[in-house]
């Protein structure tokens, strides 16, 4: 009976997990692309994530630059802008450095 309760603090914590880095942070892989669509408060000034996808590495910086006064995301992809809020991941073993401002 009490592996019953080990399973659900695990779930939980999966849980919790997911809803902090997908929903809050904001980051989410679908389909070979990272998405970026973060939900800061006025609180949150940057935060930064080291990200591995397959053999490449992924330093990314998120700055709240506006405070919640611009809803634009401006993602810079190794000093490159992109047009969209996401860009297609890259498995070849290289390092990237994402800039996002919000």
């Amino acid at each position: 009976m009490e592996e019953l309760g080990w399973s659900w603090y695990t779930g939980a914590a999966s849980w919790y997990y997911k809803v902090v880095i997908e929903n809050i942070l904001g980051i989410n892989i679908k389909d070979k692309r990272l998405y970026f669509m973060p939900c800061l408060t006025d609180d949150f000034d940057e935060y930064k994530v080291n990200l591995v996808y397959k053999s490449s590495r992924y330093r990314i910086v998120v700055k709240n630059k506006y405070k919640g006064k611009n809803e634009d995301i401006t993602i810079i992809l190794n000093g490159i802008k992109q047009e969209k809020n996401y860009f297609d991941l890259d498995g070849s073993d290289r390092d990237f450095i994402v800039e996002i401002e919000m």
